[in-house]
Order: C-alpha cells, then structure tokens, then sequence
C-alpha cells in the first residue's frame, strides 16, 4: 500500500490504520506529483507524461493518464515550477509524448521548448 501525499494530506492516524503503508511525499504538490512519476519510473517503462495545472487540475488529464499509464505532473498557472522543468530536462530523452491539459499557453510553449 502505497499513501500519496505528506501527514497534512492524510494523517498518521489513518496511515498507522492500514497495513505497511509506504508514503511517497514532496514538500508541496509539485514535489509530490514529481516523486510519484519518478516512482512509477522505477517500476514500470514510462513514456508519457501528462501535465496539468496544478492549481486548477484539468479533470481529464487523470483520463489521459488512465490510456497511456502515464503519470500526471504539474505547472503553476503560467509558472513552470523548477521541480517539475527538471524532472522534464532529466527525462525528455525517454518520453515519447508529453501531453499538456489545461495548461497556459505560456507554460505550454515552455514546457515545449524543452522536451523538442
């Protein structure tokens, strides 16, 4: 069993309900999303990554994801946070797509300029 998300997002009281939790945890949104992908990475092949803003996430970046088994990574509005543009820079050779939802058109051309 694995907890998404720090002791704000679900407390150690529920954690220490389940049986052998793991937790995978940032220091923010961006982080955590960031150490899901980089998880999911260490496990299976990924070649896709969906981007949404994390600030107002696109309800249909989680169906895309879905098809593609791909994990979901945020932007900050118009803001490309600098967890998120590394964790792009270190992976863009083993990404096939990087498919944008809901994202500003500026952080869209960003996020363009470095996976091209």
């Amino acid at each position: 069993m694995v907890i998404v998300g720090g002791d704000k997002a679900v407390s150690e009281e529920v954690a220490s309900q389940l049986p052998s939790p793991s937790r995978i945890w940032g220091s923010n949104r961006y982080s955590t999303a960031v150490k899901v992908a980089e998880a999911l990475m260490d496990i299976q092949e990924v070649d896709t990554v969906v981007i949404t803003d994390g600030i107002d996430p696109d309800v249909h970046a989680v169906m895309i994801a879905t098809k593609y088994k791909a994990p979901v990574i945020y932007v900050a509005g118009d803001k490309l946070p600098e967890i998120t543009k590394k964790f792009l820079e270190e992976n863009k050779d083993k990404l096939k797509r990087v498919v944008t939802v809901g994202v500003s058109d500026k952080a869209a051309e960003e996020i363009e300029s470095i996976v091209k």
